[in-house]
């Protein structure tokens, strides 16, 4: 008997509930926003369920961070380094300073899957607002460290000239603890991850909540995946389409599988799901180890790119540690900070919050790519680097 997860396409989930019982599945467990249900199977049940029209069952595949993958990459001097993080932190400030006062991300909340962010780290304390352990560990600390890093990126340390900080200081986090203490997890885990915040989305709305109350979840990301299998119903893609729906944005990690074709991961090959590659600062160029599309089905992939190599984060070790990490892992969530910041500009400009649709509109006026990389979007660069152009003037500045 193994672990499979069924997904009731063309038919209710009472009634696949129901089929699954008269095959004999056990510990089943629902997941009622997507339609998925998980369950323990013998191989004679799987094979009757899969003849049954409007029924897909496959295996629950693991899942792990995408910097598992990552190749190791050479750490530059602290010098060079320090100096680098230090003009990037302060372009960060000068384009938060662009509104007055200035965009922070503030009313904005963060839900980042993942393995578990320490909060009392300097650079988050106060930030984590909401936490939820739905791993098969026992807490929802870090001890992987893995999510601590992420978290920091997008929303880590404060608005100040030339301080260290993620993209969306002011912007609140939920933890949602989806990897375990070894940093795997299991398809199973992250949909059930997504649903909790999905539901959670729906009861902030139900009691009237503000899109900007800390308790209203806006954005998802994920630094995670499987491989792309071409398969809109893969229950990764299955779940964040549930997720799209609900009014969440997701942004998720490209993967470290490049730099071959078609290397992009789920759930980052989702259409409308926000693929983030990296690049390396010096050449400014995309990393070797980021995925590339096309997709499986022949979606042009990644959509946004970002620095992910050898960059300065918070770690898990202790409440003032940091550590230098590579890898789509630790672009993703620069994208959703940005996301953050242009969801703050256009409640404050325009009076309403905008889809994930005209935010990427909203973004492409400002996204760089290299000389000579392709026009328009491509499978590299996708459409290019967020505040491309202001990041590389201070750089080069």
């Amino acid at each position: 008997m193994a672990r499979y997860v069924v997904f009731c396409k063309d038919m209710s989930l009472e009634e696949a509930q129901a089929q699954c019982e008269a095959c004999g599945a056990r510990n089943l467990r629902v997941a009622r926003v997507s339609r998925q249900i998980f369950c323990d199977l013998e191989e004679a049940a799987v094979q009757q369920l899969r003849q049954i029209p409007g029924l897909t069952v496959r295996p629950v595949e693991r899942v792990l961070p995408a910097q598992v993958a990552a190749p190791p990459v050479s750490t530059p001097t602290q010098p060079v380094y320090a100096g680098f993080h230090a003009v990037l932190a302060s372009a960060f400030w000068e384009a938060r300073e662009t509104l007055n006062p200035p965009l922070t991300g503030q009313g904005y909340t963060i839900c980042i899957l993942d393995t578990g962010i320490r909060k009392t780290h300097r650079g988050l304390v106060g930030k984590v607002v909401y936490e939820v352990n739905l791993s098969d560990s026992p807490t929802a600390e870090d001890v992987f460290d893995h999510g601590t890093g992420v978290a920091w990126m997008a929303a880590g340390g404060r608005h100040a000239p030339g301080e260290e900080s993620g993209t969306a200081p002011g912007a609140s986090l939920w933890n949602i603890k989806v990897l375990n203490d070894e940093g795997e997890g299991t398809v199973e885990d992250i949909v059930v991850g997504l649903e909790h915040v999905i539901e959670l989305r729906q009861q902030a709305i139900a009691q009237g909540l503000p899109n900007d109350d800390p308790l209203f979840p806006n954005i998802i990301n994920m630094s995670f995946g499987t491989p792309d299998d071409g398969d809109p119903d893969n229950p990764l893609r299955v779940a964040s389409r549930a997720a799209l729906e609900a009014g969440f944005g997701v942004v998720a990690a490209a993967g470290n599988a490049g730099p071959g074709a078609s290397t992009i991961m789920a759930p980052a090959a989702e259409p409308w799901v926000v693929a983030v590659g990296a690049l390396t600062l010096s050449p400014f160029d995309v990393w070797e180890y980021s995925g590339r599309g096309p997709t499986r089905e022949g979606f042009v992939k990644p959509d946004l790119v970002f620095y992910g190599v050898d960059l300065l984060t918070a770690s898990s070790k202790s409440d003032t540690a940091f550590e230098i990490k590579s890898g789509t892992s630790f672009a993703a969530p620069y994208v959703a900070g940005i996301g953050a910041l242009g969801q703050e500009a256009a409640r404050r400009i325009l009076g309403y919050w905008i889809t994930e649709e005209q935010a990427l509109q909203m973004v492409l006026p400002f996204t760089v790519k290299p000389p000579g990389a392709p026009a328009g979007k491509d499978n590299a660069y996708g459409l290019g680097m967020p505040f491309g152009t202001l990041l590389r003037q201070a750089l080069e500045g």
